[in-house]
C-alpha cells in the first residue's frame, strides 16, 4: 500500500460520509478508519517504521480493509 492508495481511500471515506444515509455505528467506523489511515500514511511518508510496528501495522491495514468493506454501500 502506498501513499496514493491511502489518499484514494481517505477520499472514498469522505464521499461515503458526505452522501449520508449512515447510522451512528457506520459513522464511527468511518471516523476510526480515517484516523488509522492517516496514521498509516504518516508512517509510510516519513519511513519511521520500527521492526515491532510491522506486525501491528499489517494487522491494522487488514482491519482497515475489512472495515471499508463493511461501510461501503453495495
Amino acid at each position: 500500500m502506498n501513499e496514493n492508495e491511502i489518499e484514494e481511500m481517505l477520499d472514498h471515506l469522505r464521499r461515503i460520509k458526505i452522501e449520508g444515509n449512515l447510522d451512528f455505528f457506520k459513522i464511527r467506523c468511518i471516523e476510526r478508519l480515517d484516523i488509522v489511515l492517516r496514521v498509516f500514511r504518516t508512517f509510510i511518508k516519513y519511513h519511521v517504521l520500527l521492526p515491532d510496528c510491522f506486525v501491528e501495522l499489517t494487522m491494522k491495514a487488514e482491519w482497515t480493509v475489512e472495515m471499508l468493506r463493511q461501510v461501503t454501500p453495495v
